[in-house]
């Protein structure tokens, strides 16, 4: 009996579970379940512009920094119909034509140097009846490591666009967004609760903030939250610039406190680093980029 008094929140929690299944699977109708269409692959038979070379996507061409290349492919019978094209930059401007006509430029190469390249997303419209035409793409990136990257594309209807970037890479936005709600957590707790406010585990939520933002940064997904170029293009390397600061401080004050003045220095260093490649990237000396890797 007492045992059943002890585990009987878990007791009453399981036969709710078990009644539920089982009336679930007794009492049926139809089936309910939204069936959500993913974007189709376009990734087979492109060609080199210069050396008619044909592959398939993904693929890295042996390119030089600053040098832009063009590909082309003959678009099917799907583009009778309008469709959408999803094209993931590397740290590139990106040019579509259709049949020799632009239809889409994101490029930055006029642009002020100060602004910084991003990895994005780019949504281009096909309108109807351009089965047959040739689609041709030119890619450019002041990066060597990125100027010949070339990635899958996808094409579809928007929805089946964002299906298909939430489905490969929702993942990552929803880690981040949990590792963002414990830092939080971790942040709040430790600033209004009386018996935490001097123990500085606020820095260890700080860490975790870090962590998560750079997480979202990199998990493909964040031109769904945000529509800003510059923090598309600078979140990432701001938060690894800033990581190791909030848990040297912890480590100073908590875990070694007799190295104060070493770790004052270090933590001095890294956010005089981090000064220093926000300034580089302002005045187009180094890019975020460069100065990271």
């Amino acid at each position: 009996m007492e045992k059943i008094k002890k585990y009987r929140t878990l007791i009453i929690l399981a036969i709710v579970a078990i009644t539920l299944i089982v009336l679930s699977l007794v009492f049926t109708y139809s089936d309910n379940i939204l069936n959500l269409s993913d974007a189709k692959p376009l990734n087979q038979d492109w060609v080199e512009s210069e050396t008619n070379q044909v592959f398939d996507l993904p693929y890295d061409l042996e390119v030089d920094a600053k040098e832009a290349h063009s590909f082309s492919t003959t678009l099917s019978d799907d583009f009778k119909h309008p469709q959408h094209l999803l094209i993931r930059g590397s740290l590139q401007d990106v040019i579509v034509k259709l049949d020799g006509d632009i239809i889409y430029t994101h490029d930055l190469r006029n642009e002020s140097k100060s602004l910084p390249y991003a990895s994005l997303w780019h949504v281009v419209s096909i309108p109807e009846d351009s089965n047959n035409l040739e689609l041709s793409i030119t890619l450019h990136s002041p990066f060597k490591s990125m100027s010949g990257r070339i990635n899958t594309i996808h094409y579809g209807s928007i929805n089946d666009l964002n299906v298909h970037i939430i489905t490969n890479h929702g993942g990552g936005l929803i880690l981040g967004v949990v590792t963002l709600f414990i830092g939080l957590l971790f942040t709040v707790i430790s600033l209004f609760v009386d018996k935490m406010k001097n123990n500085d585990v606020v820095y260890i939520g700080l860490f975790g903030i870090v962590v998560s933002l750079w997480m979202i940064s990199e998990s493909k997904t964040l031109q769904f939250l945000i529509n800003d170029h510059y923090i598309h293009a600078s979140l990432s390397y701001y938060m690894l610039a800033i990581l190791p600061i909030p848990i040297l401080v912890y480590v100073k004050r908590h875990v070694l406190p007799k190295y104060n003045k070493m770790f004052s220095f270090i933590v001095a260093y890294f956010f005089m680093l981090f000064s220093a490649i926000v300034i580089l990237q302002a005045t187009g000396l180094v890019a975020f980029f460069v100065s990271i890797v």
